[in-house]
């Protein structure tokens, strides 16, 4: 899986952020202020698989800024609630468990590739050889 561009990743990362964003505006008439963040964790996750960990780090941010502005305390970046700050580590650290598995698992995906390609190789050479015998 080749990653894009970095400049295009990390404009896709703030895209998908966006999109999370709007899709929590539309629902906020049934949800109110309950689970600002909760499209994020889908558009974090569909960072790390499409673009990498570092662009998934960004659409964290936006979506969590985003949210916060915006469905937490209107026009307000940061609260001293309690109530705000225990989501902002909950959503911090799911949000970096989401990242970490995701990687992880693109990692795998891509060790995965490279063993099927060896594997094919070898398995070429093999015939190769049974031909010459």
């Amino acid at each position: 899986m080749r990653t894009p561009a970095r400049p295009l990743a990390y404009l896709s990362a703030i895209a998908l952020a966006c999109v999370a964003l709007t899709v929590r505006a539309l629902l906020h008439r049934w949800l109110g202020p309950l689970q600002p963040f909760a499209p994020g964790f889908v558009v974090i996750a569909a960072s790390v698989l499409w673009l990498g960990w570092r662009p998934a780090v960004l659409t964290a941010l936006v979506s969590y800024l985003g949210g916060a502005y915006l469905f937490i305390e209107p026009g307000a970046m940061v609260s001293s609630r309690p109530q705000d700050i225990t989501a902002l580590l909950v959503f911090a650290t799911s949000a970096a468990l989401v990242i970490f598995m995701g990687h992880r698992a693109r990692m795998a995906e891509q060790q995965l590739g490279e063993a099927n390609r060896r594997l094919a190789h070898a398995n070429e050479q093999l015939r190769a050889a049974d031909k010459k015998k």
